[in-house]
């Protein structure tokens, strides 16, 4: 049972959306996987736009997007590495079930077959390989609120832990105080221990990933704490 001596911190105490998601467009981490290059006047529109784009072909570990806040794959001829006839839609499985709250956009025009279903099912977001610069930029920049302010990520998280995870809610009740307290002070100490009271292992690990992500971005001013006195 968990109590908490003292007034909870409520999520209001962080920050909101910014005024003009533009403004975190610098700070985005964006990985690109896919077996061919991306269409090279669309990649120079979009980082006209204030977006930059990580080439990264095939991946042979899932490890390398760790660093990444969205990650951009195809469904065909990637993934060849994990020996899955799923391709694409196996690799989006495994980069949602060591990192969930990355931001996945599943970038392809094969929509017709049952893989693409399933990576359609693994992504936040589907975008033909034709799709403009405009569109890329809406998507990525509402990608950026979610994955650079601190309220929207929290709640991206917890709805991962209650939904997907099935994390009981006084668990996860004391992980948002921690986590609230934690970005609030920007202490290193209590965010690399928001995994210290959670009892499942798996579960330690994304906390612990998780952690370690928000630490980066605080550490690099890419992540927005509090709102602006």
């Amino acid at each position: 049972m968990f109590f908490y001596i003292g007034h909870p911190k409520t999520l209001n105490e962080l920050d909101d959306a910014p005024a003009f998601a533009s403004s975190l467009r610098r700070h985005l981490r964006i990985a690109v996987i896919d077996d061919e290059q991306f269409d090279n006047s669309l990649r120079l529109a979009i980082e006209a736009h204030g977006f930059k784009l990580d080439e990264i072909g095939d991946i042979a570990s899932i490890d390398i997007v760790q660093s990444y806040h969205i990650v951009i794959c195809d469904v065909k001829n990637v993934g060849k590495h994990f020996g899955s006839p799923n391709e694409g839609a196996y690799l989006l499985s495994e980069i949602r079930r060591r990192f969930p709250d990355k931001y996945l956009i599943l970038h392809t025009s094969h929509s017709l077959d049952a893989l693409f279903h399933e990576a359609e099912r693994m992504a936040d977001k589907w975008l033909r390989k034709n799709t403009n610069a405009e569109t890329w930029a809406r998507v990525l920049d509402n990608a950026a609120i979610i994955m650079l302010t601190a309220k929207q990520r929290w709640i991206r998280m917890r709805s991962y832990l209650i939904k997907s995870a099935s994390v009981d809610l006084l668990t996860v009740l004391n992980l948002e105080q921690r986590y609230i307290e934690a970005v609030l002070s920007k202490s290193d100490s209590k965010i690399n221990s928001l995994s210290t009271t959670v009892p499942d292992n798996a579960l330690k690990g994304i906390i612990t990933e998780f952690a370690k992500a928000i630490a980066v971005d605080l550490a690099a001013g890419a992540f927005i704490a509090t709102l602006p006195s």
